[in-house]
């Protein structure tokens, strides 16, 4: 690209089991939008249409063949694209990763660029400066403290509890300092807590940590962290298949090289053509 730029793209495979699938959230983020349009919020509208934007394989089988016809490198993450991307700026492969998704953050992307601009003017967020933040405060918050912030104050696998947004799940883990206190006290104030929110919260937390992703070095499915000796501890493991089952290396380098459906893992099949292509005139 220009200016010395370099870019790579990527796009998202096959959901994982849940937490690790957003889609469930897709048909709450549509019901949402209709009602902000309704109600003539078309801001509020917008941002939630976007959310409950489903990208399909043809979607992205578009897109690869655009990005091949320009020389543009990409990868198909095998499951959740932020955690793939997460991973290239781990692993040193891209320098930073431009997105609206504040995710990157608790996957440990180093370097996020948000609101990127068309004048190329964007938000630069260092996930090293996370506990330097001030509204909220996170001072003092280590990492284990900062995914268990960012599972608390809802995300993709996981909803908030009614009344817990990112400032009071932050004060509460100031005071508390881990998230099973955090609940334990939400119980004993007599907050409503579903029976099976603390296994919701231990996987959401483990999806952040050790989501699979593909190694373009390895050409192979790993964790983005590897996984503990032993396995996941309960009441997130001992089963890992939320976190994406893993599956051949050799599939999943044709899916990260868009050689095969990330859905069936079979040769694309052939796209119609695009409304306009192959007309006269």
């Amino acid at each position: 690209m220009g200016r010395g730029v370099r870019v790579r793209a990527r796009a998202s495979g096959r959901p994982a089991d849940p937490p690790a699938s957003p889609n469930r959230n897709r048909a709450d983020a549509l019901a949402r939008a209709r009602a902000h349009a309704a109600a003539g919020n078309a801001v509020a509208a917008v941002d939630c249409y976007r959310r409950a934007v489903d990208i399909t394989p043809g979607h992205a089988q578009r897109l690869i063949e655009a990005l091949q016809a320009r020389g543009v490198a990409f990868i198909v993450a095998p499951y959740e694209a932020d955690a793939q991307m997460a991973y290239l700026a781990r692993t040193g492969a891209v320098a930073g990763v431009v997105t609206e998704d504040s995710d990157l953050l608790p996957y440990g992307a180093p370097v996020v660029l948000f609101k990127l601009d068309r004048d190329g003017s964007a938000q630069r967020v260092a996930r090293a400066d996370v506990p330097a933040a001030r509204n909220p405060r996170l001072a003092g918050f280590d990492d284990a403290m900062f995914l268990e912030l960012c599972a608390l104050a809802g995300c993709d696998f996981l909803p908030s509890l009614p009344g817990v947004g990112l400032k009071t799940a932050a004060r509460h883990l100031a005071r508390h300092r881990t998230a099973a206190r955090v609940v334990r006290c939400l119980k004993l104030a007599g907050k409503p807590v579903p029976a099976d929110y603390e296994a919701g919260l231990a996987r959401a937390v483990a999806a952040f940590r050790h989501q699979t992703v593909f190694c373009p070095q390895r050409r192979a499915l790993v964790p983005l962290t590897p996984l503990p000796e032993g396995g996941l501890p309960p009441p997130a493991g001992p089963c890992t298949r939320f976190l994406g089952p893993l599956f051949d290396d050799a599939l999943a380098a044709g899916v990260a090289e868009g050689r095969l459906d990330p859905m069936t893992r079979a040769p694309h099949a052939a796209l119609p053509p695009l409304k306009g292509q192959g007309q006269g005139g």
